[in-house]
């Protein structure tokens, strides 16, 4: 089987792989990045998680699917996963790393729109989550763009480096994803 699971023009989506430690940890390590995601963990830690994402399509409830983002020519633009958050409704949430020099070139979005048509088809999804805290604004236009709606503000919702912020959560209903997929 292969590890590619969805790619466009531009881009390839494929599942993380142990070869795949340095860029995880880059990634992982870089506080600039991290600064609207979580404090930095140490090396260990980051090591644990990583094995843990390298289970290729386990979809056991609270474990990530891990992907990485990679352009048709296999240079690398980040990480993306999906996670089963709730098996009785259905319920996946989704999240994305863009290495800094990749950003503002529209592979998030892009990443995005591969990735849920592709989940949705493999697996019971009904709804598809995803949380950004307020002032991550890329971060929130991507989900925008992708046909996730703000459902809600969650004030002081998620702590970073010891401050209270808050969290929008968005949501995109599977027949929503589906009906913007056939007008693509």
């Amino acid at each position: 089987m292969s590890s590619y699971i969805a790619l466009s023009e531009r881009i390839c989506l494929r599942l993380m792989a142990a070869q795949d430690w340095p860029i995880f940890l880059r990634l992982n390590q870089d506080q600039q990045l991290n600064q609207y995601i979580r404090e930095v963990d140490t090396e260990d830690v980051l090591l644990e998680r990583f094995k843990q994402r390298c289970k290729g399509l386990d979809i056991n409830c609270g474990e990530w699917i891990s992907l990485v983002v990679e352009s048709v020519s296999g240079d690398f633009i980040g990480l993306m996963g999906i996670c089963l958050i709730d098996e009785a409704l259905q319920q996946w949430e989704v999240g994305y790393l863009i290495a800094q020099d990749q950003q503002g070139k529209g592979y998030a979005t892009e990443a995005l729109q591969l990735l849920l048509p592709w989940a949705i088809a493999h697996f019971a999804v009904h709804k598809v989550v995803a949380r950004c805290v307020a002032t991550n604004l890329g971060s929130a236009r991507v989900l925008q763009k992708c046909g996730f709606k703000q459902e809600g503000l969650l004030r002081h919702n998620h702590r970073i480096f010891g401050e209270w912020l808050d969290e929008c959560y968005f949501g995109l209903l599977a027949e929503d994803e589906v009906i913007a997929e056939q007008s693509r």
